[in-house]
């Protein structure tokens, strides 16, 4: 956004402040995690054959067992990689008992758990054998099983793309709709793993019209595993970028909502959230296309779903839809999702509570009534305080932000709470911290709460003694040491506050009034141990909204 590349937040709006994901900032899918479930092989466990063996190979000498098979701890005493060219033959004979057994055997050989033999498969031409095999007319429908389930597996490694240069996507794509559950499955799952190899192969699949077929069976799936395997393609064809336009994959959209709505499945219900999280991730015509899929209420249900797994992409969608503008926000809001927030931020998982964070961070970047609505959610900011102060850094950063949008976009009052509620030390200590935007970020916050300060905003509730609480998170001493910061940009500001707002008139002020308290022996404020300390909550009942 061009607003965090400015120097200065003299105005504050809620687009300036609202924030898209910055992939190398916030990701929750790391890489590994991303290769990982976005390519799947089958192991030979997974099904039964129904085929009978037509054919006995002999047993591997000692040669093949040692070619990263007995290694793998799979396929001692099944078929060997020396086996490899007899399979080639017989896939070649046109007899269907051995073409079925042969294709079995290389199939087994590509399911072992550990270095299936891809290498030597396409060096014995295999590979168009097994397309050509899945695309013959009238071809059994164990062969086509057995053909599609190696391509899987093939797919799922670096070697994904030989299976687009050998034609595999076309037939794979028309057997989407064979009479064979069990075919229909496994080349779902074989074009998922094309799809999730890179943008390009995923961009060949929507092109060779596999979304519309594979909705079909999302939407009267033969089994449960099915309907697991297809949901999980359906968000690796959503999924990279360059994303696909919008208008490819609306049609997945209302299919998709019915899945969230209808599944108790944890896997459907991670599958589809990551998939609508993929799609709403971009501009305001992508947000608009999945809000009105009418899903923001199904995905609030499912942030109190016990499983991590299923809570981090609802909350990555959410958090996409309150990136768009305050029509798509007051969209998430109306549907509950503030409610569920303090609990998320008591979440065990780091990257749960972060995600959370950055969601808050765009509604409170909303306009007014969206922020008092962000903080009037009881123990909410309260909430939102402890990460800033006591979680990890990824959580403090983006914790802080929300902090900053609160108090630069909301209210006199709002301002007070925050302060009442404890925000000005963890705010100093921020302005520590290594990274720069995040030093921005808190010196936006405590220019604003000063100013409010400054100008002499009525409070509300209570008494909260401003001038003493910033002693106490020895603000003026940090900003003092930001006018030795490398940047220029941070030694301007930090010269900036202290002149405006900490000058030598607001020091006489401040030792006055201590002089006069203290021998006195009475407070007109609490300290910050105090209100941290305070369980009363903030009374809102006279905020302007």
């Amino acid at each position: 956004m061009d607003s965090r590349k400015k120097l200065f937040k003299k105005v504050f709006d809620g687009d300036s402040c609202r924030r898209r994901r910055e992939e190398q900032q916030v990701q929750i899918r790391k890489q590994k995690r991303e290769d990982s479930l976005s390519q799947r092989r089958r192991m030979d466990n997974d099904s039964q054959s129904t085929v009978p063996a037509a054919t006995n190979y002999p047993a591997a000498g000692s040669f093949g067992t040692s070619v990263g098979l007995a290694a793998g701890g799979a396929n001692l005493g099944g078929p060997q990689v020396e086996d490899l060219p007899r399979f080639a033959l017989d896939m070649r004979s046109g007899d269907v008992a051995r073409e079925v057994e042969a294709t079995r055997g290389v199939r087994k050989l590509l399911s072992v758990e550990r270095k299936p033999p891809v290498e030597e498969v396409l060096a014995q031409n295999i590979l168009p054998l097994l397309v050509g095999l899945l695309d013959r007319d009238g071809a059994p429908t164990q062969l086509q099983f057995e053909a599609a389930w190696a391509l899987t597996n093939i797919a799922s490694t670096s070697f994904t793309r030989a299976l687009v240069v050998h034609g595999a996507i076309p037939p794979l794509t028309r057997l989407l709709l064979s009479p064979s559950a069990d075919v229909r499955e496994q080349c779902a799952w074989a074009l998922g793993n094309v799809s999730g190899d890179c943008p390009e192969l995923r961009d060949m699949v929507l092109q060779h019209g596999a979304l519309r077929p594979l909705l079909q069976n999302v939407l009267a799936p033969a089994s449960e595993s099915m309907l697991r395997n297809c949901i999980w393609s359906l968000s690796n064809l959503c999924r990279g970028k360059p994303q696909p336009h919008v208008d490819l994959l609306r049609p997945a959209l209302p299919v998709l909502a019915q899945v969230l709505a209808s599944s108790s499945d944890p896997e459907c219900l991670q599958d589809t959230a990551w998939a609508l999280s993929y799609i709403s991730d971009g501009d305001g015509a992508r947000i608009q296309a999945v809000l009105d899929a009418d899903v923001a209420s199904d995905l609030v249900k499912h942030l109190t779903h016990p499983l991590p797994n299923v809570v981090t992409p609802v909350v990555r969608a959410l958090g996409n839809l309150v990136s768009g503008d305050d029509e798509h926000t007051q969209a998430v809001i109306d549907a509950g999702a503030l409610t569920c927030m303090p609990s998320l931020l008591r979440n065990c998982k780091k990257n749960i509570r972060k995600e959370t964070c950055w969601l808050l961070s765009n509604i409170a970047a909303g306009n007014r009534q969206q922020v008092h609505a962000l903080a009037t959610t009881q123990g909410l900011v309260k909430a939102v305080l402890t990460q800033m102060s006591q979680a990890e850094w990824e959580v403090r950063k983006e914790a802080a932000w929300v902090v900053s949008n609160v108090a630069t976009g909301g209210s006199g009052q709002h301002v007070h709470m925050l302060v009442e509620l404890g925000v000005l030390k963890p705010l100093s200590d921020l302005l520590d911290a290594a990274d720069v935007k995040v030093i921005e970020v808190a010196l936006d916050a405590l220019e604003a709460i000063l100013k409010v300060w400054k100008t002499g905003v009525p409070l509300a509730h209570g008494e909260c003694d401003y001038m003493v609480l910033l002693q106490e998170a020895d603000l003026h001493e940090r900003l003092e040491k930001l006018q030795e910061h490398a940047s220029e940009k941070i030694y301007r500001r930090a010269v900036d506050i202290i002149e405006n707002y900490l000058g030598v008139e607001e020091e006489e002020e401040l030792g006055d009034k201590l002089q006069n308290e203290f021998g006195q022996g009475m407070y007109g404020f609490q300290s910050a141990a105090q209100v941290g300390a305070s369980n009363k909550g903030f009374d809102f009942s006279s905020f302007g909204h």
